[in-house]
């Protein structure tokens, strides 16, 4: 029996990189000659025929299959023996005249040098009206029109029209507006420029074949870069302050210890069902509480911060010294049977967040929310999704932090402007007459710090941690994550750290 593994990861048989598609999303099934088809659970599901499939189905030639809306060719799928990148294709309209791609590609039309652009990054083409449309052919790094990404759009006269978010395509000088050929002077006039055209196309080609010149690189063109109070009008309404309550809780022998010595000893013992650690490292009756930022990503509720905000990094440590207390305080009683058979687990018991721009006077004022990612990344990816329990991101929130629209290497090198939106030391900063308001914060790149970090020296105390950054042109350029102080210089100086853009996006759009 063998199988072929579909999916986006590297590790699949068949990588098909398209984000309809899960990580591990489908598997197909060759045994004894028969071809069997089973979805991984995907989140988008898989279709044979137009019917999603819930077990196992056996292929036959000329089922349709889908991943998602991800059409595959399955019989080719079948002699592929190495491991195959599938990029996810698109098509052009049956209308579509006058086609140019437009890419590194050496038979592109419009070409562009450039490690960034993919090969065949793009398509431009008249539709049956005689509108010009561009086509984003699921690029690596995307066509945007206007600073929108894009997949496909008609174009208006004067849209700006960029090949990897920075290379600038003159897509009017492509389509000169056709002259009406209503009287014969406009048709002589027509021929000339046709006869003109043919003696200058054939000096084009010989000065390109026989003596080449080489072609100019175009011009990138830049988005318009953000004042620091634009940034904020526009995206505070997008960042909320987190709230989360949780504790250890000891069990003996699948029940709660408090509950367990009440019923031993006739006493009220429920005290001990829920510890924490003060700040000052003693055991403490009763959860514990903290606060970090959060920044809404999508329209159903999803929102990004910290994994240590969500999940604790210390509660391992802190669990094993609750067990230590408790074990000491159980065998003072001559419980030492009980003492060395509890275990402790940790319980996040409540995550909310609070808008920007109302009133906190009590837990009902948080909207609770639930994690979804993030406990089982490694430390130094520090990265955690919630969800609000509704799965509908708040009405006055009207620009969703684009995690795809990063900042890109340029604007992330040392000495660079960044901006971060959040709540520094909680509600003690964040509390105003006016309800809870956000901090606007800047500073510059300070580290290059590899794969998941860099530093900078935007002030930022606790509460800050899991606040969204932006560059200079109100791109999203990372999520702060941890912060020092140089107490040998009176404490005055910052040292911070921030996820970097890409990381974060990877991880949140991973299924």
């Amino acid at each position: 029996m063998n199988t072929i593994k579909l999916g986006k990861e590297s590790d699949n048989d068949i990588v098909i990189k398209d984000d309809i598609v899960s990580r591990h999303h489908a598997v197909i099934i060759i045994d004894s000659g028969v071809v069997k088809l089973k979805d991984l659970n995907s989140k988008n599901g898989t279709y044979v025929n137009g019917k999603r499939i819930t077990s196992v189905v056996v292929l036959k030639p000329g089922d349709d299959v889908k991943l998602g809306n991800h059409i595959i060719d399955w019989q080719s799928c079948l002699t592929l023996s190495d491991k195959t990148k599938i990029s996810k294709s698109v098509s052009l309209p049956v209308d579509a005249t006058d086609v140019k791609l437009i890419g590194r590609d050496e038979t592109a039309h419009i070409r562009f040098n450039y490690d960034d652009v993919s090969g065949k990054h793009a398509f431009l083409f008249k539709n049956k009206l005689g509108q010009i449309v561009i086509l984003d052919n699921s690029s690596t790094n995307y066509t945007t029109v206007n600073g929108q990404i894009i997949t496909q759009k008609v174009l208006q006269k004067g849209d700006v029209v960029l090949i990897a978010k920075k290379y600038s395509l003159d897509w009017e000088s492509q389509y000169p507006n056709p002259t009406p050929l209503n009287n014969l002077w406009t048709k002589i006039v027509i021929a000339a420029a046709i006869f003109v055209g043919v003696v200058a196309g054939g000096w084009f080609i010989y000065k390109n074949t026989v003596n080449p010149t080489p072609t100019p690189e175009p011009t990138a063109v830049g988005p318009k870069v953000m004042e620091a109070s634009e940034i904020y009008d526009k995206y505070k309404k997008s960042v909320g302050l987190i709230y989360a309550v949780g504790g250890f809780v000891p069990i003996y022998e699948g029940e709660l210890l408090g509950d367990y010595l009440s019923q031993l000893s006739g006493q009220d013992m429920s005290a001990l069902n829920i510890l924490s650690i003060s700040e000052n490292g003693e055991v403490a009756f009763g959860p514990s509480s903290w606060s970090g930022t959060g920044f809404f990503i999508s329209n159903d509720g999803k929102i990004i911060t910290n994994k240590h905000v969500v999940y604790p990094m210390e509660k391992a440590r802190e669990a094993k010294n609750i067990t230590i207390a408790l074990q000491e305080i159980l065998d003072s009683w001559g419980l030492n049977s009980i003492s060395r058979r509890i275990e402790v687990e940790y319980s996040l018991q409540f995550i909310g967040i609070a808008m920007n721009d109302t009133y906190v006077t009590s837990l009902n004022d948080f909207i609770e929310c639930v994690p979804l990612r993030g406990e089982n990344n490694p430390d130094e990816l520090d990265v955690a999704l919630i969800q609000i329990k509704t799965k509908k991101t708040p009405e006055d929130v009207t620009a969703i932090i684009d995690i795809n629209n990063i900042a890109d290497e340029e604007s992330l090198k040392l000495g660079e402007n960044v901006y971060t939106i959040g709540f520094p030391r909680s509600f003690e900063l964040g509390t105003t007459s006016i309800g809870i308001q956000a901090n606007n914060q800047d500073g510059k790149v300070t580290q290059e710090r590899g794969e998941y970090q860099y530093g900078h020296n935007i002030s930022i105390t606790n509460g800050a941690s899991g606040s969204p950054v932006f560059d200079k042109y109100g791109r999203f350029a990372g999520v702060v994550n941890a912060g020092f102080r140089d107490h040998v210089s009176g404490g005055g100086t910052n040292y911070n750290l921030a996820i970097r853009p890409d990381v974060a996006a990877k991880f949140a759009n991973d299924n």
